[in-house]
């Protein structure tokens, strides 16, 4: 049975913090709870407000969301996250399972974090700037929860065995200056472990050290 006259309390003080972005909030002369400055607006929070433990309950759930949700945002202004990343980030910081698995569906609905797009788009980067085989671009993209069959579109589409022996040869281009010290079979198991190494194939590996061994004409 609810209580007749459900007992009343007042905030009595909004004090900002001296080295943070963070309010103090006191109720009934006591401090009660913390809270960021974004945060502040968006609960209607004012000297004198009268509240109740109901009040005070919503009002401590309601900061919790509203500040995962503004650590999820600032996570997301350098550059796209992952599902995974985004998740593993929220729980460092210890907020609940129940939070983050509403803060991602409610972002996921508004494009915001889209690991699809985000697959795509770090592959072509990759790729563009970074030369290295198909083994260890997937595994990158595993290891931002990218999913098997999602990977295994991504490598069919984008990396094709002329485009990973044009990375090969891309990455043992810039490695040139390194093998010319060396005599040409040094040279050549050095460059194939090197290759192999960058996530290529043997026989991608040995067929693009041949060719640069040939091009280059190193001396015995």
């Amino acid at each position: 049975m609810d209580c007749p006259n459900p007992k009343r309390m007042k905030i009595t003080a909004i004090k900002k913090q001296k080295k943070y972005n963070r309010f103090n909030i006191f109720i009934d002369g006591k401090f009660a709870f913390a809270l960021s400055e974004a945060v502040l607006p968006q609960l209607n929070l004012y000297v004198d407000k009268e509240i109740g433990d109901k009040d005070l309950s919503e009002i401590k759930a309601k900061i919790f969301f509203f500040e995962a949700e503004e650590a999820l945002i600032n996570y997301l202004k350098y550059r796209p996250r992952t599902e995974k990343e985004i998740v593993s980030k929220l729980r460092q910081k210890g907020y609940q399972s129940s939070i983050i698995s509403q803060l991602i569906e409610k972002y996921q609905k508004i494009g915001y974090i889209n690991d699809n797009d985000f697959a795509e788009s770090y592959l072509l980067d990759l790729i563009s700037h970074h030369p290295q085989g198909k083994y260890l671009l997937s595994n990158k993209l595993k290891s931002k929860g990218i999913s098997k069959e999602v990977i295994a579109l991504l490598i069919e589409k984008y990396v094709t065995t002329e485009k990973e022996t044009e990375m090969a040869e891309q990455a043992l281009n810039q490695q040139k200056s390194r093998f010319k010290k060396y005599a040409t079979k040094e040279i050549y198991k050095k460059a194939l472990a090197f290759l192999q190494r960058k996530g290529f194939s043997y026989l991608i590996a040995k067929n693009s050290v041949d060719r640069f061994i040939l091009a280059e004409n190193f001396s015995e």
